[in-house]
């Protein structure tokens, strides 16, 4: 059926389970497996808040 299985990663709780997944897939079909890590664009990365105080002169 498959010889190879490619699964996306990104770290969250979601993609742990899909990887779990992923890898007993693997096994069952004798397949190779290939994990692949996605990590966010710099755009889509949440923006750190930065808090500013200014002094009175």
């Amino acid at each position: 059926m498959y010889n190879h299985v490619l699964i996306p990663v990104d770290g969250s709780e979601l993609s742990e389970g899909a990887l779990q997944a992923a890898i007993a897939l693997a096994k069952r079909l004798d397949a190779r497996l290939t994990v692949f890590y996605a990590l966010p664009t710099a755009s889509r990365r949440p923006t750190p808040r930065c808090h500013h105080s200014t002094a009175a002169s």
